[in-house]
């Protein structure tokens, strides 16, 4: 597919469209039989059409008809301002065939667009209009169905499209020391000791569910420790394993990744420089600790690995 630069000015619009990739649905649903509500309303187009480079199109072709592309659907996230969304997009059929970018074309300097787009009921759906930078944007607010509608001039497209129940963004697992506000530190403990773990998941909609009691727990060590089907981990000997939980994938998810939650179980063995010592020169550290370089300047000190990949964490970035 060719892509073509766009021009800043809109007195350069007409002579080059610019052919945009369509926006992935991060959160988005794909089950037909939720859109049993639109009363046969089409819904958008699953792919937006081919928009060939034209060098020359004809300035005198006018607007056919408006096609409404990408997701038909979304997990509620209960709030106009949460992270997850989803775009739609729209493009022009000309009387040449031409097919074109219409949110770009009618627009001026400061990214103002005639395109206008409306939802029939914002409080379950709300769409972003009148700039091009953020045209069909979709924010699912609570469940239902809306009407999606792009009008320029006498011409305009509707479509349908759901808003499904919240759904699981993400799951977080605790250990009755873990700092809410560092959700990701490792977990620290020496052999012998059990600790009780929790995992909680995150809805789209902000809600938080103990969840401890549903999830599948498993230690990719268990040489180092083990983790029981309700969340309690035994630490066995020094050495670094992660401990994840997982939903089962009949669960409702934005994506994959999200019905899983992992720590990191440090377990600091007795022999070798034990924590926060001084490891220059070469000197090893104990089991569960790596030595790392945590400011600028300084020597490395021995502390918990943050992962088995990367034990270290990231230098700080420097300062003027």
């Amino acid at each position: 597919m060719a892509m073509s630069w766009r021009p800043k000015f809109a007195l350069f619009r007409w002579r080059c469209w610019t052919v945009r990739r369509p926006q992935r649905a991060g959160g988005s649903s794909i089950d037909a039989g939720i859109h049993t509500d639109c009363g046969g309303l089409p819904l958008p187009e699953p792919t937006p059409l081919p928009e060939p480079l034209i060098p020359n199109p004809d300035p005198t072709a006018t607007l056919s008809k408006i096609v409404i592309s990408g997701p038909s659907s979304m997990f509620s996230t209960g709030s106009a301002n949460a992270s997850t969304s989803v775009s739609l997009r729209d493009q022009g059929v000309y009387s040449d065939g031409t097919v074109r970018s219409i949110d770009n074309i009618y627009a001026d300097i400061n990214y103002h667009t005639q395109v206008t787009w409306t939802s029939s009921d914002p409080s379950i759906a709300a769409v972003s209009s009148g700039d091009t930078r953020t045209a069909g944007g979709m924010r699912g607010l609570r469940e239902g169905t809306v009407t999606i509608t792009v009008s320029l001039g006498a011409v305009s497209k509707s479509v349908c499209f759901v808003v499904t129940p919240p759904a699981v963004a993400g799951l977080t697992i605790a250990a009755p020391s873990s700092i809410p506000s560092n959700p990701n530190a490792p977990i620290v403990s020496k052999p012998g000791d059990t600790i009780p773990l929790t995992c909680t998941k995150t809805m789209t909609d902000g809600a938080q569910v103990d969840v401890t009691s549903d999830v599948t727990w498993a230690s990719s060590v268990t040489a180092i420790a083990t983790v029981s089907s309700t969340g309690s981990t035994e630490a066995l000997s020094g050495g670094t394993t992660v401990i994840t939980a997982s939903l089962p994938a009949w669960v409702p998810a934005v994506n994959q990744a999200a019905r899983t939650g992992s720590v990191t179980l440090d377990v600091i063995g007795s022999t070798g420089l034990q924590q926060g010592a001084d490891c220059s020169g070469g000197l090893t550290c104990a089991a569960g600790l790596s030595c790392c370089t945590t400011g600028r300047f300084g020597p490395p000190h021995c502390i918990p690995t943050l992962s088995p990949m990367y034990p270290c964490p990231p230098p700080p970035p420097l300062t003027p």
